[in-house]
């Protein structure tokens, strides 16, 4: 499976998810990272087993720079807010999104969503001059 794009903001996203999952669930010693095919999508699940958000708290999260959820709990790292919003942005410029399942007390499940590199072909070809041609140099690859 092949998803066309930036390596560094690919990376980037990832980083932030597996980060935000180890920071943001003390005291569990589980995470689970899931890769799928998906309607065209390459998808990354990235679960934790923490306290988990509040519905506002992920849609603020999501769409807003420097947020920060106001948890009683919440570890003092730091953090300026802006990892889930920067991912959110990343997936966005891919032609992805970043979806969020989460619950207070049931933990949460953050995943990336990128078109998978035929369906970046196949929207180009319908739709010329709608996305631009990626780079070559600029490919990151999943086994």
């Amino acid at each position: 499976m092949t998803v066309v794009g930036d390596r560094n903001y690919l990376e980037r996203a990832l980083v932030n998810l597996l980060t935000n999952a180890i920071i943001y669930a003390p005291g569990t010693d589980r995470i689970d990272v899931r890769l799928e095919v998906c309607d065209g999508d390459a998808v990354v699940h990235v679960t934790d087993y923490g306290p988990g958000l509040a519905s506002d708290d992920v849609a603020a999260q999501t769409t807003r720079a420097f947020y920060q959820a106001p948890w009683a709990n919440r570890p003092s790292r730091g953090g300026l807010g802006l990892g889930l919003y920067l991912t959110s942005e990343f997936a966005r410029l891919h032609g992805g999104r970043l979806d969020v399942q989460s619950a207070p007390g049931q933990g949460s499940t953050f995943s990336l969503v990128l078109p998978l590199a035929e369906e970046r072909i196949r929207e180009t070809v319908s739709a010329p001059g709608r996305l631009r041609e990626p780079s070559p140099r600029k490919i990151a690859a999943a086994p």
